[in-house]
């Protein structure tokens, strides 16, 4: 991990092992990451101060994607603990993890609303790629249902829309 500023200057070096699927905390002096450090795929996040790592989630199988709640107390990820790829939520000190989803399509790509409690997502439910809103409770919307796959939900900074790419290639916004 590196951090610089926007324009590319004074780049710093965070770590010293790979990660990915970083997400900035909402105050920006933490990263969430998933990475390998002990052998499999889990969560961490990184204080940026002290560069302090601490592990978040510790399973068997993959824990990937974190994406931070607006207050930065909570972490929704993915993970394939029980045999399927399902959303789940942990507080932001690796305590309390609850699964959220639970549907036998794979479900992924978790992204908190900058506002709220929602969270967008997709999963195959209906038989190709879609984008669904879920709260941390469970309750679960569908946002849509086109015939080609949705994917990459994004929140617009106030949450008030949410842009995916489509199969084509092309961002739309609801």
């Amino acid at each position: 991990l590196f951090i610089s500023s926007p324009d590319g200057s004074e780049q710093t070096r965070l770590t010293e092992f790979a990660a990915e699927d970083l997400s900035v905390s909402p105050d920006g002096t933490r990263v969430a990451f998933t990475s390998n450090i002990n052998g499999n795929a889990d969560i961490y996040v990184l204080e940026i101060a002290t560069l302090n790592v601490t592990r978040i989630t510790d399973a068997p199988e993959k824990d990937a994607a974190p994406t931070w709640s607006p207050d930065g107390t909570r972490l929704a990820f993915v993970s394939f603990r029980d045999g399927n790829f399902e959303i789940y939520m942990v507080n932001a000190n690796g305590s309390n993890t609850t699964r959220l989803t639970n549907d036998p399509a794979g479900d992924g790509d978790p992204v908190w609303s900058p506002i709220s409690d929602e969270i967008a997502f997709t999963s195959n439910r209906f038989g190709n790629s879609d984008i669904f809103l879920l709260t941390p409770n469970g309750s679960v919307s569908t946002l849509t249902t086109n015939s080609a796959p949705d994917s990459a939900p994004a929140w617009s900074p106030d949450g008030s829309r949410i842009a995916f790419q489509t199969f084509a290639g092309e961002l739309s916004n609801i």
